[in-house]
């Protein structure tokens, strides 16, 4: 029970750094981070435009066979 514990709270700790370690890396890298967030957001709302065209795309195909999708 304690080993569980102990990997909760590193796991805990190791999740709060994450933000800033990913801001420094980014900047030391080169990359500013408004360059990140803009990066970031093009790849966002590509994966939504994937998403919503998988969704039509099923929709347009259960029209087709007469199935209804719930």
């Amino acid at each position: 029970m304690a080993d569980q514990n102990l990997f909760q709270a590193a796991a805990i700790e190791a999740a709060k750094s994450a933000p800033p370690v990913a801001v420094t890396s980014a900047v030391i890298a080169g990359m500013s981070i408004s360059d990140w967030v803009a990066i970031l957001t093009g790849i966002y709302v590509l994966l939504q435009i994937v998403v919503l065209v998988r969704k039509l795309l099923r929709e347009r195909k259960a029209e087709r066979t007469g199935v209804e999708r719930q």
